[in-house]
């Protein structure tokens, strides 16, 4: 059933750090010393599911520019908030740009994004599956430093921010 946001909106991506928490309890040194069975059973079982989870992710909230991502769900129309929020987000006081649009550029999504792949490289490398170096690639592509200055690094500040349309000069009608 279809919920109030729509199955475009994604949620945050919190399931990813549960994720990440289970596998570091599971062995820190897993690499050499292998998962123990029951880490591989879960492992196997989920894997499938975390990429249909993270294709999904890569589809749905793909930005305008190659490489970028943008949260879905802010209201352009809102006229009670000077800044519409971003809920899906997490970040519901983040200070994203003043006017949402489509050419926006959200670099927390961009992290996420970059998380999901390198945690699903950690999986099917621990498992040594096919899809290792695939995730791999993905990771490395998704987390270059160029890519993340190229869409998120605001020079004359030297800090990584959202790219869209703000103003400073808005105030509530």
């Amino acid at each position: 059933v279809q919920g109030t946001r729509g199955f475009a909106i994604a949620g945050i991506c919190a399931l990813l750090l549960a994720v990440v928490l289970i596998m570091c309890y599971a062995k820190p040194d897993y690499m050499r010393c292998g998962w123990r069975h029951e880490e591989c059973a879960l492992s196997l079982a989920a894997f499938p599911r975390l990429e249909l989870w993270l294709d999904w992710y890569l589809k749905s909230q793909r930005g305008p520019v190659p490489g970028s991502f943008r949260w879905r769900g802010r209201d352009p129309n809102a006229l009670n908030e000077l800044n519409p929020k971003t809920l899906t987000s997490g970040l519901d006081d983040y200070p994203r740009a003043s006017h949402p649009t489509e050419d926006e550029r959200h670099v927390d999504l961009l992290c996420w994004m970059v998380l999901g792949a390198q945690t699903l490289e950690t999986i099917s490398a621990a498992l040594h599956l096919e899809a290792a170096p695939k995730y791999s690639r993905l990771a490395a592509e998704l987390g270059s430093f160029e890519r993340l200055n190229a869409l998120h690094l605001e020079a004359s500040t030297g800090r990584y921010l959202d790219w869209g349309l703000h103003t400073e000069k808005v105030a509530l009608g």
